[in-house]
């Protein structure tokens, strides 16, 4: 993302393995969903 110039990231210090508020497959092998909202201001 840097190398594209993108300066402002946020939510990096969240793991989806270890937090349950979040899906994910590798914690309990079960099939789901997860979305990511990401835009531009210009």
């Amino acid at each position: 993302l840097a190398g594209c110039g993108v300066t402002a990231v946020y939510g990096g210090g969240y793991c989806t393995f270890s937090d349950p508020r979040f899906y994910s497959y590798r914690r309990t092998a079960r099939t789901g969903r997860f979305a990511s909202l990401v835009w531009i201001e210009g």
